[in-house]
């Protein structure tokens, strides 16, 4: 029967799936907390002499494309956002 391979430790003790595991399992961790304390609070109204975009009218487009880089958790709320402005 063919042994098993050697569990590569680092100098610490932890092997990298294990570091792997704790650091995806504290990733998901902040990321539900900071979605919970997100949702808890309103948006801040606008400056004087500022108006929001959400409400601004243009003509309508034959083609509108979007890019989101870089957008992290708020990425699903904007695209609902752009999903509910009409044309």
């Amino acid at each position: 029967m063919p042994s098993k391979p050697k569990k590569s430790v680092n100098q610490h003790g932890y092997s990298r799936r294990d570091f792997f595991t704790v650091a995806g399992a504290a990733t998901t961790g902040l990321g539900l907390l900071a979605g919970a304390g997100a949702a808890e609070t309103s948006p801040t109204p606008a400056q004087p002499g500022r108006q929001r975009v959400f409400g601004l009218k243009c003509p309508p487009l034959a083609k509108v494309r979007i890019g989101f880089i870089g957008v992290g958790g708020r990425g699903m709320s904007l695209l609902g956002n752009l999903l509910a402005i009409e044309g």
